[in-house]
C-alpha cells in the first residue's frame, strides 16, 4: 500500500473559507492539506492535536495546538438534525483551531459491528452521514476504536470476526474515500476490548482491506500497555493515518511522569513516518505546553 501523503501546507482556515467564498467552493476541498503544519520544523509529527472540547480550544492553541478531537456523536452528531450539527458548525466557525480528528465512532447495541447482533446497515447508514459531515466540518479522519460496537463474541473465533470486520471496512472505505476523509483503526488494550488489541493485528486487517482510505490509528497508551514493540510500529508506519499518545502511568500526557516515546518515535522515522499525533488522555491546560515540547524533544 503506497504511504500517506501529509506534506501539503495548511493555509489559515478563517482565511481559506474566505478564499472559499470567493473561489465558490466549500470546505470539502481541504482533503490532504488539512495534516500538514504550517511551520517547517525539523519534527516527524506534521501536527499535533488534543482531545479536547471547543470550551478548551482557546488554551489548547495558547499551548502550542494545532487541531482539536472531538467524539463523533459530540461533533458531528449523525443521529441528530442537520439544525443540531449546524450549532456546532457556527462554534468551529469561532473556535481558534479546527476539528480535524472525531473519535467515539459507534456506540450503543443498534451500531455493533461484528458478531452475530451486528447491524451492518445502521452502521453504514450512521457512517454516510457522519462522513458526509465531516467532509463540510473539514474533519480529516474518524476514528474507529469503538470498543462495544467491535467486541469480539465469547463464543465466535478471531477468524469469525475477522471476515465481518474487513467486510465492514471494505463497505466503509469508498464511502470515507468520496467524502475526502480516512477511518482510522485504532489498537485498544485488553481491558478495553478484546479484539485487535495490538498495533500489528490492526496492521494485518488494514493489509487484507487493502483501501487507501481505511489506515491504522496507532495508539502508544494501549501499546505500551499491551507491550508492543517499536519493531510493530515500524512494520506498519506506511499503513498508519495517525498516532496517538498518553503515558502508560494514569494516562497523563507526555512529560508528567516521564515516560520515554523515543524508541517508537525512532522505529517510525525510520520507515519514514510523516504525520499528525493527538494527545488522548488526562491533562490539565497548564500541561500542554509541556506535553508538546516532550514530543517535539522526543522525536527530534
Amino acid at each position: 500500500m503506497k504511504p500517506l501523503d501529509h506534506s501539503v501546507p495548511l493555509p489559515n482556515r478563517r482565511q481559506f473559507l474566505r478564499n472559499a467564498v470567493v473561489a465558490g467552493i466549500g470546505l470539502p476541498l481541504l482533503g490532504k492539506q488539512l495534516y500538514a503544519h504550517q511551520d517547517s520544523d525539523d519534527c516527524m509529527f506534521t501536527r499535533m492535536g488534543v482531545n479536547a472540547g471547543f470550551n478548551y480550544a482557546q488554551a489548547a492553541h495558547a499551548a502550542g495546538a494545532d487541531y482539536l478531537l472531538i467524539p463523533v456523536g459530540k461533533f458531528l452528531r449523525p443521529n441528530q438534525s442537520e439544525a443540531e450539527f449546524e450549532k456546532q458548525l457556527r462554534l468551529l466557525d469561532q473556535s481558534p483551531l479546527p476539528v480535524l480528528s472525531c473519535n467515539g465512532f459507534l456506540s450503543g447495541p443498534q451500531l455493533r459491528s461484528v458478531g452475530p447482533d451486528a447491524k451492518t446497515d445502521n452502521v453504514l447508514r450512521f457512517a454516510e452521514t457522519a462522513f458526509k459531515r465531516a467532509k463540510r466540518a473539514g474533519v480529516k479522519h474518524i476514528v474507529f476504536g469503538s470498543s462495544g460496537s467491535r467486541r469480539k463474541p465469547d463464543d465466535w473465533t478471531k477468524e469469525q470476526v475477522d471476515e465481518q470486520f474487513i467486510a465492514l471496512l471494505q463497505k466503509m472505505g469508498p464511502m470515507a474515500e468520496s467524502q475526502g476523509i480516512i477511518v482510522a483503526v485504532e489498537n485498544l488494550q485488553a481491558k478495553e476490548c478484546n479484539y485487535l488489541t495490538r498495533v500489528s493485528e490492526v496492521g494485518e486487517i488494514i493489509e487484507q482491506v487493502d483501501h487507501p482510505n481505511v489506515r491504522v490509528l496507532a495508539d502508544l497508551y494501549h501499546s505500551t500497555v499491551m507491550g508492543d514493540r517499536p519493531e510493530d510500529y515500524a512494520k506498519y508506519a506506511h499503513l498508519m493515518a495517525v498516532i496517538e499518545i498518553a503515558e502508560k502511568r494514569g494516562r497523563t500526557v507526555p512529560g508528567v511522569n516521564g515516560q520515554n516515546f523515543r524508541p517508537y518515535f525512532q522505529a517510525l522515522k525510520r520507515k519514514g513516518y510523516r504525520g499528525p499525533i493527538e494527545i488522548e488522555g488526562t491533562w490539565k491546560p497548564e500541561q500542554l505546553s509541556k506535553a508538546f515540547a516532550t514530543i517535539r524533544e522526543q522525536a527530534s
